[in-house]
């Protein structure tokens, strides 16, 4: 269970990643990121996981399309290594929000306060949005995650 301060820290951080540019298979603030290694660097930089979980979370056969072509489970399989499913009702700040793109839940965020999410989209990089009006993910599937007990 995250703790308030956790929490805080985690959405601080995500905030200051805001107008990274969007860049395929990265992870570094200011620099570029795509949606996974946004949240997977927001993390690491909070010591909610290690460099080590955080490329073992992402997929080996990622790509930009991934998801797009077949219904797969890897990016949920990697994050349930280090954080467990929630319900919607139980989402707080500093959880993530995972979105089914095409096929695959593919697009992972960092909730703000549901449904104010930050996101790395190809579409103008790390930026805040609303979930619910955003049109790539208003109305898709979506699923939470929270940093398991004991972390």
């Amino acid at each position: 269970m995250l703790y308030t301060k956790d929490r805080e820290k985690i959405v601080k951080e995500a905030l200051a990643w805001e107008n990274t540019p969007y860049r395929g298979w990265s992870r570094t603030k200011y620099f570029g990121a795509d949606c996974i290694g946004f949240v997977a660097g927001v993390f690491v930089n909070t010591e909610h996981i290690t460099e080590k979980e955080a490329s073992e979370s992402i997929p080996k056969s990622y790509s930009l399309q991934h998801g797009q072509h077949e219904a797969t489970t890897e990016y949920v399989d990697g994050i349930l290594k280090f954080m467990q499913e929630i319900s919607e009702s139980e989402v707080r700040a500093g959880d993530v929000a995972m979105f089914k793109i095409s096929l695959a839940f593919s697009h992972s965020a960092i909730v703000v306060k549901w449904p104010l999410i930050i996101h790395s989209s190809a579409h103008g990089g790390v930026k805040l949005a609303d979930a619910k009006k955003l049109p790539m993910l208003n109305g898709k599937a979506v699923r939470f995650f929270t940093i398991r007990d004991g972390r």
